[in-house]
C-alpha cells in the first residue's frame, strides 16, 4: 500500500445518532480509537456526522465531547441542524471551539439542503462533504 494513503473513517452512529453524544457514548468511543490502531499512521481524519435533530439544545454534549475526545487523531464535525449556523452568536461561538482545539467544521455541500451551505474554516484542513442525491446538476 503507498505510503502516502490514508483512511478517513467516519464515526458509527452508535456514538452520533443513537446516543447523541451523551455520556454513555465514551466508553464506546474508546473501544473504537483502539479498533484504529492496526491501522496506525493510515488513519486520516476521523469524521464524526450528527443526525439532523442534533440542535443546538445539545450545546454542552458538543463542549463536552469535544473537551474529552482524545487528541490522537484529528477530527472533523458535520453539525446539520440549521439552528447551529443561522444564529450568528451561536455558530461564532461554535466555529471559536472548533478552532481551539483545531477541529475541522465539515463544509457540506448537500443537494436540496443549501440552508446548510457554511464557508467557515477552523483549522488547517477543509474536509467537504458533497453529498449528490441523483440530481442532473450535482
Amino acid at each position: 500500500m503507498p505510503k502516502s494513503i490514508k483512511f478517513f473513517l467516519k464515526i458509527f452512529q452508535d456514538i452520533s445518532h443513537f446516543n447523541k453524544l451523551d455520556t454513555t457514548v465514551y466508553p464506546i468511543l474508546e473501544k473504537y480509537l483502539i479498533s484504529l490502531a492496526p491501522l496506525n499512521q493510515k488513519v486520516g481524519t476521523i469524521f464524526l456526522q450528527m443526525p439532523i435533530d442534533f440542535s443546538p439544545k445539545y450545546w454542552n454534549r458538543v463542549v463536552y465531547f469535544i473537551e474529552s475526545c482524545p487528541k490522537k487523531y484529528r477530527l472533523a464535525i458535520a453539525l446539520r441542524h440549521t439552528d447551529w449556523f443561522h444564529n450568528s452568536s451561536l455558530a461564532n461561538e461554535l466555529y471559536a471551539l472548533l478552532e481551539m482545539h483545531q477541529i475541522a467544521n465539515v463544509l457540506l455541500n448537500i443537494a436540496g439542503r443549501r440552508d446548510l451551505m457554511h464557508m467557515r474554516l477552523t483549522n488547517d484542513e477543509a474536509f467537504i462533504r458533497f453529498v449528490g442525491a441523483n440530481y442532473p446538476r450535482d
